[in-house]
């Protein structure tokens, strides 16, 4: 992550959901009912943002207007680096 910071607002219109996100120093913080007013919002379904952001399909889910951005796009450039991807298989229970 290094020197990058990310602040961005992240609306879940089925689920009446807002929150305010910020990532700087590799730690992620999320407020719910917050805006960050010169952020910009990404609006979606919770399913298709988890799925994009697990599988690293955001472009293509942006493109497909799955997924919407207002405000600045250029700021989140970079953003699906900052999340490992997860491993489907990784074992729940371990002897």
């Amino acid at each position: 992550l290094g020197a990058r910071r990310f602040a961005f607002n992240l609306v879940f219109p089925e689920r009446n959901e807002r929150f305010a996100v910020s990532i700087a120093n590799g730690v992620l913080v999320h407020e719910r009912d917050v805006t960050l007013a010169d952020a910009p919002t990404i609006t979606s379904q919770r399913a298709v943002f988890l799925q994009a952001m697990a599988t690293q399909t955001m472009t293509r889910a942006v493109l497909s207007r799955q997924i919407r951005i207002e405000g600045n796009r250029r700021s989140l450039e970079g953003l699906g680096d900052v999340f490992d991807t997860p491993d489907p298989n990784f074992p729940i229970v371990t002897p």
